[in-house]
C-alpha cells in the first residue's frame, strides 16, 4: 500500500510538471478602447492575434487610453504593441520591433464635400486634426507648418469632429477610411478623400524586451501568415507586407 501511494505521488508530480510545461505563456497586446467598432482596426488586431497564437502563445487584449497605452507597453504593464511605425514613441527604451515591417499604410487627408472653401493644396490655411501618438504625422505637419491639433480620442471621434465642423480636415490611414466608407454608405456622399498620400509608413509589431525571446517565434509566424493566403481579409490584405525578410 505504501509503495502504491508513493507511485501515485510520483505520477501526480510528473503529470503536474508536464501540465505546467505544456501551459502556454500569455502575451498581452495593447488596443485602444472601442477598437472593435472600426472594422479595419479589428481586422488588424484579429490577424495579429492569430499570428501570435500560431507562434505558441495565448493572447490577452488589453485596452488602455491612447495617451497611456504605449507607455504601459514600454514599462512592461502590457507586453506588446501590435502596430507601431518606426517613428512612434522615440522616448521608449524597452520596445523591440520586428526586423521587418508587417504592413505598409498610407495616411490621407479627409474633408467634407460641402466645405466649398477647402482646398487640399492650401492646407496651411485650414485647421486639421489627428489622433494622439501619430509621431510621423505630427512631424510631417510641423515640416509643412500646418495647423494641426492632436486629440486624445479615437478615429471615430476624429470623424465626428470633422462632421461637426470643428475642424476643416482630418488625417487617417486609408484602411480606416475604407472601413468607414463601406460600413456607412452615406459617408461616401459626404466625405472628400485626397487622392495623394499625406505620408506613407511601414508598420511593425513591437514587444517589450522582457519578452525578447518570444520575438523569433513571432517573426517566424508572421512570415508564414504574410506569405500565405490573406484573401479573407477585407480591409488590410493590400497593405500587408507579402515579402517579409528571411
Amino acid at each position: 500500500m505504501i509503495l502504491l501511494k508513493r507511485l501515485l505521488l510520483v505520477v501526480s508530480v510528473f503529470m503536474t510538471a508536464a501540465a505546467s510545461a505544456m501551459a502556454k505563456e500569455t502575451l498581452s497586446l495593447y488596443v485602444t478602447p472601442g477598437y472593435e467598432h472600426i472594422p479595419a482596426y479589428k481586422e488588424s488586431i484579429d490577424f495579429i492575434s492569430g499570428v501570435v497564437k500560431d507562434a505558441g502563445y495565448e493572447v490577452k487584449l488589453t485596452e488602455a487610453p491612447r495617451k497611456r497605452g504605449p507607455t504601459m507597453v514600454d514599462n512592461g504593464e502590457i507586453d506588446a504593441l501590435p502596430i507601431r511605425s518606426a517613428q512612434d514613441f522615440p522616448e521608449a527604451k524597452n520596445l523591440i520591433n520586428t526586423s521587418f515591417p508587417i504592413a505598409f499604410t498610407t495616411f490621407k487627408v479627409v474633408a467634407l464635400k460641402k466645405n466649398s472653401t477647402f482646398i487640399e493644396s492650401q492646407l496651411k490655411k485650414f485647421q486639421g486634426a489627428i489622433v494622439l501618438n501619430n509621431f510621423a504625422l505630427k512631424a510631417e505637419g510641423q515640416k509643412r507648418k500646418l495647423n494641426i491639433i492632436e486629440i486624445n480620442n479615437e478615429y471615430v471621434d476624429l470623424l465626428k469632429m470633422l462632421q461637426a465642423g470643428r475642424v476643416d480636415y482630418v488625417i487617417m490611414p486609408q484602411e480606416f477610411i475604407h472601413s468607414f466608407l463601406t460600413s456607412d454608405k452615406n459617408l461616401e456622399k459626404s466625405l472628400l478623400v485626397s487622392k495623394k498620400s499625406f505620408v506613407d509608413l511601414p508598420l511593425y509589431f513591437a514587444i517589450n524586451k522582457n519578452h525578447k525571446n518570444a520575438l523569433p517565434k513571432i517573426e517566424a509566424s508572421f512570415r508564414k501568415a504574410l506569405r500565405g493566403n490573406t484573401d479573407s481579409l477585407i480591409y488590410i490584405k493590400h497593405s500587408l507586407n507579402k515579402h517579409p525578410s528571411k
